[in-house]
């Protein structure tokens, strides 16, 4: 992950065009993989009627944990990508071509392309066909996620039962991982376990000896896992080998161990074990402790205020409130949900005010 104090300066970037040649025109495209999204920020270059593009930077300051944390967008990597990509395109006279600049998007065309794309009908960015039979290609993703999300708001459909952990000293907590079902995640299925339930709680708190007990099914799960991973032959490993491996390496309690990360589904459970093993034990160690903040009783209405409530600092009354929803939910419906965010302890209302408990801020989708 890199950091807008790394990004190569403007100046840089011109010498190192001038270093490939004369460019046609200067691009920032959206990419994304495992650990987030990304720009790339390249010069385009033109032979013939043939063009090739050169990545100068790639710009990324944050994984798919700022999406669920609500600090983006705005996008930071697409303010720098703008910025660089003027400045180059200014330079060199040449045009500087960024068709989403304020979301991420990887169906809109390179420079060259734009004669074959069309424009989304939603918010009119330019789109190349992408062929998906389940998808529409009228709109971009993000567009036809926005008119899933107001057709689940009109149903009010049940939210996904997300879950969020926390970790660190109290009322210092940091989101450490999510999921859209919480036994997907080792550390809730075992405080779950520990706490002799299986319907998950608002919220669960694990410190002190709490941590300790779950030390050992941690434990655990880590031998028992490591027995099924060196019990395998050699042989049956690479029986999936294609090249494309991504192996790491990973000391436990004295052992290196190769793991292969990206196509053997034991030895990524492994490295998940051990993970989450040295972090309980660094939590027992530096006194810190787990906040896990379940999704339980909510639905697409509450989830959507609470977002709301989220872009304005945890606070607002409940007529603003009214009036973000005006295109999607009437005031007495942003009432009735804010009631129901109430019982479930996400939020407090005081005459036409309402504000955000500490699980409101974590609580969701």
């Amino acid at each position: 992950m890199s950091h807008e104090s790394d990004v190569p300066t403007a100046q840089a970037l011109i010498e190192r065009t001038m270093q490939l040649g004369q460019p046609a025109a200067f691009q920032a495209l959206w990419d994304g993989d495992s650990g987030g999204w990304m720009v790339c920020l390249q010069a385009v270059f033109a032979s013939d009627a043939t063009y090739t593009a050169s990545n100068l930077a790639t710009l990324r300051f944050g994984g798919n944990e700022r999406l669920f944390e609500g600090t983006v967008p705005p996008w930071p990597e697409a303010r720098v990508a703008n910025e660089i990509g003027e400045a180059l395109a200014r330079h060199f006279g040449v045009p500087f071509w960024f068709p989403s600049p304020n979301e991420p998007e990887t169906d809109c065309p390179a420079w060259w392309e734009q004669q074959r794309a069309h424009r989304c009908e939603d918010c009119g960015k330019p789109l190349l066909p992408h062929g998906s039979p389940y998808l529409p290609e009228e709109v971009c993703y993000n567009c036809h996620l926005a008119r899933e999300a107001r057709a689940r708001l009109r149903r009010d459909e049940p939210a996904d039962d997300w879950v969020t952990v926390l970790l660190g000293p109290p009322g210092e907590e940091r989101v450490i991982q999510y999921a859209s079902t919480p036994f997907d995640l080792r550390i809730v299925r075992l405080a779950l376990a520990l706490a002799a339930t299986t319907e998950p709680p608002a919220e669960l708190r694990l410190e002190g000896d709490q941590l300790r007990r779950l030390e050992e099914p941690l434990q655990v799960e880590v031998q028992t896992l490591l027995a099924r991973f060196d019990g395998r032959a050699a042989c049956e490993r690479r029986t999936h080998a294609t090249g494309l491996e991504k192996h790491c390496k990973v000391t436990f309690e004295g052992r290196e161990l190769e793991l292969e990360l990206r196509f053997d589904d034991l030895a990524q459970d492994l490295d998940d074990a051990i993970g989450d093993l040295e972090t309980a034990r660094r939590a027992i160690r530096e006194g810190l402790h787990y906040w896990v903040v379940f999704n339980r009783g909510m639905t697409a209405r509450g989830d959507h205020v609470l977002r709301l409530l989220r872009q304005v600092d945890g606070a607002s009354t409940i007529a603003a409130l009214a009036e973000r929803c005006r295109d999607t939910l009437d005031a007495g419906e942003v009432r009735a949900t804010l009631v129901r965010l109430v019982e479930l302890g996400h939020v407090v209302a005081e005459g036409d005010a309402a504000r955000l408990m500490p699980t409101g801020w974590y609580v969701g989708g």
